[in-house]
């Protein structure tokens, strides 16, 4: 691509189009929006904003040099991606919080599907995958000062970096597009990320965690399939049976049912 990173992400990202396709604001109010041709980290520049009263805010960089996944791993995010961080205050119990990361993956595969025609599936609880491959990562966490305000964190992979991952991380990673595709794409892309996540995030405030539950499992590419979850210091492979109703991973081992509110999942091959 001729032009850098940094300029084509700021035509496509336009904060005037979530105003326009969105309609009426939402009560929580309009998104504060910060895009960075480079940043430690979305998610560490969101939590700042967080901590001195920003109601809403999204944080977009074209790189980050310390992106962090979940539990403190690191987040390759070289050029050739979309990172953006979600700063918001939530209206939930802290029980509900965990249902965070499966709404944004909901809005993920919703936005992918309507603005690319791409076909993704889901990997519990927070991976969006293209042909088995990770393209999009989440990272949701809460921080409880003064209420709750939450950061949920996104890494697409519009191409494959080439030469920029890690072997160990290149072998698992995919990417939604062979090349960059116009601005327009990718801003829609961002754009119905958004709205459709401010939608799943009213269903949760509304009370209707059961359809969002529903869908995701719809969509759960880790159910039916032989998978290998690390929790809590220990490994146990098995059967998933599906997701529960406070979206926990429910797998069938040799040692009977087992269910888990976090960890880290691989699927099995296939064939």
């Amino acid at each position: 691509m001729s032009e850098p990173m940094a300029l084509y992400l700021k035509r496509s990202l336009s904060p005037k189009a979530l105003t326009a396709q969105r309609g009426a604001l939402p009560a929580s109010g309009e998104w504060v929006v910060e895009l960075h041709e480079s940043l430690p980290s979305t998610q560490a520049r969101a939590k700042e904003l967080g901590l001195a009263g920003t109601p809403r805010a999204i944080v977009a960089a074209a790189c980050q040099t310390e992106g962090r996944g979940r539990r403190g791993r690191r987040w390759e995010s070289p050029e050739g991606g979309l990172y953006f961080s979600l700063l918001y205050r939530p209206r939930l119990t802290s029980s509900d919080l965990p249902l965070l990361s499966l709404a944004a993956a909901l809005a993920v595969e919703a936005a992918i599907t309507t603005t690319a025609g791409l076909s993704v599936e889901l990997k519990w609880p927070n991976d969006v995958l293209k042909d088995d491959l990770k393209v999009c990562g989440i990272l949701s966490e809460a921080v409880f000062r003064d209420g709750i305000f939450c950061v949920t964190g996104l890494g697409m992979n519009l191409v494959t970096p080439s030469g920029l991952l890690p072997p160990e991380v290149g072998r698992r990673a995919g990417a939604l597009f062979e090349s960059l595709p116009p601005s327009e794409t990718v801003g829609a892309l961002w754009t119905a990320t958004v709205l459709h996540f401010e939608g799943r995030l009213e269903q949760l405030e509304d009370g209707r965690k059961a359809l969002l539950l529903e869908d995701y499992r719809k969509k759960c590419a880790s159910i039916g399939r032989i998978v290998r979850v690390t929790s809590g210091g220990e490994e146990v492979a098995g059967l998933c049976l599906g997701v529960g109703e406070e979206g926990e991973l429910l797998v069938r081992t040799e040692d009977g049912p087992r269910s888990f509110r976090v960890g880290d999942v691989i699927h099995a091959a296939l064939g």
